[in-house]
């Protein structure tokens, strides 16, 4: 009774917030390999590598003068080389000081990592499904492929038919308490 309870406040505090809240509504196309983003104090800036394709990226405090359009690394306050990290990388999300970053090519399952960028840690790696979305200040949800194979409860089951099927299980993560947190809502995904 309490989990569910807790899940309706959690889904009511989301629908208080609107996609103005959203990284993608404060995004700046600079140039052919440059995105800027504009997230309440910072201003976070994604430079692709063409031959590579991988992003760096680099945050910076926003202030009257910052540029949103110069890669200056020198004033950074978080910095992630795209060249260290295995696979490419996007900015999928920033939230207070939280980094949300969508790594893979592929459409399924992908890597979701969430960096703290005052402690410059990495604070969550899990394979992951989209969509993320934002539940109040300091929660995102997204979904995780199950183990559950009882694939007879998939009502679109059929659509599947021949090329696989998946259960996934949507999850919450408190950013703040860095817990993960398995709900009871789950969905069924043709896999190929």
């Amino acid at each position: 009774m309490y989990k569910d309870s807790l899940l309706l406040i959690l889904v009511i505090i989301s629908l208080a917030y609107s996609d103005a809240d959203s990284l993608y509504n404060n995004r700046i196309q600079c140039s052919k390999t440059l995105v800027s983003y504009s997230a309440g104090s910072y201003t976070i800036l994604e430079k692709l590598n063409e031959s590579t394709m991988h992003s760096d990226i680099i945050i910076i405090p926003r202030t009257a003068k910052t540029e949103a359009c110069k890669f200056n690394s020198c004033k950074a306050v978080f910095k992630l080389r795209g060249q260290d990290q295995e696979d490419h990388g996007s900015v999928l999300d920033f939230f207070d000081h939280y980094l949300l970053m969508d790594y893979g090519t592929g459409p399924e399952v992908r890597l979701l990592c969430i960096y703290d960028i005052t402690s410059g840690k990495k604070i969550l790696d899990t394979l992951y499904l989209m969509p993320t979305k934002r539940i109040g200040k300091d929660t995102v949800s997204f979904w995780i492929e199950s183990a559950d194979t009882e694939f007879s409860k998939c009502p679109n089951k059929a659509e599947c038919d021949g090329i696989g099927i998946a259960i996934e299980v949507e999850h919450y993560y408190n950013l703040k308490t860095q817990k993960l947190h398995k709900t009871a809502n789950w969905r069924c995904s043709c896999r190929e």
